[in-house]
């Protein structure tokens, strides 16, 4: 008795609460705005391409990764410091004499940056790691790209006196 009596109360209150509702019950399927502006489809010679709003607006794009140059000369890096955003590549550029070797800090480990040890070099998990493995000629380039936010001291291996540092911040600056 008791149940029948909840279920015929439940059934006047959705009664009610319905007869307030004048709009017709219709349900359609809405994507949130950002997804609907996230994938447009555009028609190209009968193709279906998709583009993001990025594409469209290359402006749009908080970030393109940059290169950088650092140059070895007889006193050392110039420019000591550079910073830089993650996912930046510096080209190391020996124009010395010497023979140019830049590795991570610390002098004869090289592992302050993450995931480079010097053992590496010569093991074959040389892998993505802030060393040269080797002296450079003169002339000679040598490029890394940046993926670890941080401070990176670095030095050339062959004169560990000739020290820099990469300063690496966030590909995506948050704003209030």
């Amino acid at each position: 008795m008791m149940f029948g009596l909840g279920l015929a109360v439940a059934g006047i209150i959705a009664l009610v609460g319905c007869a307030h509702n004048t709009a017709p019950l219709t349900t359609t399927a809405q994507q949130p705005q950002d997804e609907q502006n996230s994938v447009k489809q555009v028609q190209d010679q009968g193709e279906k391409q998709e583009q993001t709003p990025e594409a469209q607006n290359p402006q749009s794009n908080p970030f393109t990764p940059q290169q950088y140059e650092v140059v070895y000369g007889k006193n050392g890096y110039q420019p000591e410091t550079l910073t830089i955003k993650v996912g930046d590549k510096v080209v190391f550029n020996n124009e010395s004499a010497n023979k140019m070797w830049t590795a991570s800090n610390v002098h004869p480990t090289h592992t302050q940056y993450p995931g480079t040890d010097i053992q590496k070099c010569f093991s074959g998990e040389r892998g993505e790691m802030f060393d040269e493995c080797a002296g450079a000629d003169e002339g000679q380039k040598w490029a890394f790209t940046f993926m670890k936010e941080g401070a990176w001291g670095y030095h050339n291996h062959l004169k560990s006196s000739h020290l820099g540092t990469i300063i690496v911040l966030p590909s995506i600056q948050f704003t209030k």
